[in-house]
């Protein structure tokens, strides 16, 4: 799973809280990801540019 977000990466990785602003969404991915293995890496918003 990719992100552009390193706040998301950080939540979903549980190394930090999540910000009560996003706490709903979070939980549902958590929730969906729970018992999959997942690997949440960041990007940078240019690594999702198509070239081509």
């Amino acid at each position: 799973m990719e992100t552009d977000s390193l706040i998301i990466k950080k939540v979903l990785d549980r190394i930090w809280e999540f910000p009560w602003g996003i706490a709903v969404d979070t939980r549902c991915i958590m929730e969906e990801l729970k018992d999959k293995e997942v690997v949440v890496t960041h990007i940078f918003r240019e690594g999702r540019e198509q070239t081509g």
